[in-house]
């Protein structure tokens, strides 16, 4: 009994782990979409343009990557599917 308990708790670890990798990717490419635009929007280098957004972030107390899709999504732009 205690195996299948185990068992269920490493499915349930592999589950949340799951979930945090896909929100990671899905935050990296929001990331650099946004990076994309400010590089063709003000002619800066990718550092430059990661830099505006974390100092963004700072000032509004949010998560890189919130900042990053309501400046990609205020935009306009899409992605590229």
């Amino acid at each position: 009994m205690r195996a299948v308990l185990d068992l269920i708790d490493d499915v349930e670890a592999l589950r949340t782990e799951n979930r945090q990798l896909r929100q990671a990717l899905e935050g990296r490419a929001l990331i650099e979409r946004a990076k994309g635009i400010l590089m063709a929007r003000s002619g800066c280098d990718e550092a430059t343009a990661f830099e505006m957004l974390v100092d963004l972030s700072r000032k509004q107390r949010r998560k890189v990557r919130v900042v990053a899709a309501d400046f990609a999504d205020s935009t306009g732009v899409q992605p590229l599917t």
